[in-house]
């Protein structure tokens, strides 16, 4: 299994200062589990990367995980962080 992340800043601003809102740094983060038996013990690298290969979009839509045929994978996934959100 790896952890695919992505940070993201951004200014959040409000437009009405008036009654005293101000703009605000907002730092998000955005994490996606990847579960695939056929990744290296060490995880994915820059240098594997192919850039020959050509992405097919339908490739990524019939995954096991997206289509929803992951025998129940990804909602246990989805509990288990929700559960930790609320601890």
């Amino acid at each position: 299994m790896i952890t695919v992340y992505d940070n993201m800043n951004f200014k959040d601003r409000k437009r009405d200062e008036i009654v005293g809102h101000k703009e605000t740094m907002r730092a998000m983060m955005t994490a996606v589990l990847v579960l695939c038996p056929e990744l290296p013990p060490s995880g994915l690298r820059q240098s594997m990367h192919n850039p020959t290969i050509p992405l097919v979009v339908a490739d990524i839509f019939n995954a096991p995980a997206i289509s929803g045929m992951d025998g129940g994978i990804g909602l246990d996934i989805t509990r288990s962080l929700i559960t930790d959100a609320i601890k």
